[in-house]
């Protein structure tokens, strides 16, 4: 259906129109954007947690949380291989590297799951933090974009998934941007944690008088 759809926008396989503009250094930096993406979690958690406030460390981690079991449930309900397994023999170009890309080819090959290809977890990551960078560190917002926009490519060209993929991100994200702060919103952690600053305000406002 995927590929369907793909065709349908494109008129034929976005991997097939990349295979012109193969070569080992191009797949050397897409591969590095994509192992990035296995590094950038635990940075971002420690970041936040070190030189954020609280709240907003958890706003983030819960939203991550909150697409990555959107996306783990798509995953169940719509399995499907990516285009490089599924048109394995329809390729003229391998995606060859050097050592770089055998490096992360080995450590991703023993590590993703076969059937993970709606959405695209690894556009949908960095764009949900985009959103947050958006209301939070402004300055940052345009290169996670680009960012984003580099995954989005990166995905295509690794032939990890189709166009289709990476749109349906684009739906994901926004949707569990809203979800997270509705689940948060009646979280009655939440109200407590707001009720006790709110308290300790009132004591510091207090006691200045």
């Amino acid at each position: 259906l995927r590929s369907k759809c793909d065709a349908a926008l494109l008129g034929s396989q976005p991997s097939f129109l990349l295979e012109k503009w193969i070569n080992p250094w191009a797949t050397d930096f897409f591969n590095l954007v994509y192992f990035s993406y296995v590094l950038s979690l635990p940075v971002v958690a420690v970041w936040l947690y070190l030189f954020r406030e609280k709240a907003v460390f958890r706003r983030v981690m819960m939203g991550y949380l909150t697409l990555m079991l959107m996306g783990v449930a798509s995953y169940l309900c719509m399995p499907a291989i990516g285009p490089g397994a599924f048109f394995a023999n329809h390729y003229t170009h391998d995606l060859s590297g050097h050592a770089v890309s055998c490096g992360v080819e080995y450590i991703i090959s023993n590590g993703r799951v076969a059937y993970d290809c709606f959405p695209s977890l690894h556009v949908g990551i960095p764009l949900l933090l985009c959103l947050y960078l958006r209301d939070y560190q402004r300055k940052m917002f345009v290169p996670a974009l680009l960012y984003v926009l580099a995954m989005s490519l990166t995905v295509i060209y690794l032939r990890y998934h189709y166009l289709a993929d990476v749109l349906a991100a684009y739906i994901y994200v926004p949707a569990a941007y809203w979800l997270n702060d509705l689940m948060l919103s009646h979280w009655p952690g939440e109200r407590i944690i707001s009720s006790a600053k709110a308290d300790k305000k009132n004591i510091i406002l207090t006691d200045s008088e």
